[in-house]
C-alpha cells in the first residue's frame, strides 16, 4: 500500500505542475507581445483593471 501512495503522491505532484503551468499560460493573456502593446498605448490590461476595481 505504501507503493500505491507514493505513486499517487507523485501522480499528484506531476498534475500540479501541469496545471500551474496552464495557470501562468492563461494569465498571460494574448501572450507577452499583446500586453506589451496595449501598454504602449497607455491602457491597462483586463485583469489590471479588475485588480484596480478591487483595491
Amino acid at each position: 500500500m505504501n507503493i500505491e501512495f507514493n505513486r499517487n503522491e507523485d501522480h499528484l505532484k506531476q498534475l500540479t505542475y501541469q496545471l500551474r503551468k496552464k495557470l501562468q499560460i492563461v494569465a498571460l493573456g494574448g501572450g507577452q507581445k499583446r500586453i506589451e502593446a496595449h501598454k504602449a498605448k497607455g491602457k491597462l490590461t483586463a485583469r489590471e483593471r479588475i485588480q484596480y476595481l478591487l483595491d
